[in-house]
């Protein structure tokens, strides 16, 4: 492999690491809700919605970049990858897979806010569960 594909490649194992510790931290973090306070839980959930709203315009312009490269890839033919290497147009083929490895650091980022967007819908359920269960033992 070269040299842009291995970094390539580590990037994108580095994300996949990132984004597979987000998930167990998830997991410990909604097992752990159980154990904590209302009072706890709603610091937690406010804390984790103040972050996801500073982050919300940059998730927004992410899912965007993620549907035009899907977009794109849909578009993007077989044929026009025999003409390229036909043609010896490299720098297309450079240009299409410069293309593919932004969806797929795209994606994984998508992947991990969209784990942010569960651990609050999470907490948030947890919260208004208890809030049902005090309103019903009252």
């Amino acid at each position: 492999m070269n040299n842009i594909t291995n970094n390539f490649s580590k990037e994108f194992f580095d994300n996949l690491q990132v984004l597979e510790d987000r998930a167990k931290l998830l997991q410990e973090n909604i097992q752990a809700s159980t154990q904590k306070t209302q009072l706890e839980i709603q610091f937690s959930l406010s804390e984790i919605r103040t972050n996801l709203n500073a982050v919300k315009h940059e998730f927004e312009k992410y899912r965007t970049k993620l549907l035009k490269h899907f977009a794109e890839q849909e578009s993007e033919l077989k044929p026009n990858i025999e003409e390229c290497e036909t043609s010896h147009k490299f720098q297309k083929l450079e240009n299409r897979a410069d293309r593919a490895e932004r969806y797929a650091s795209t994606a994984i980022f998508l992947a991990i806010a969209t784990i942010e967007e569960a651990e609050e819908a999470a907490l948030a359920a947890t919260s208004r569960r208890r809030d049902a269960d005090a309103a019903r033992e009252s």
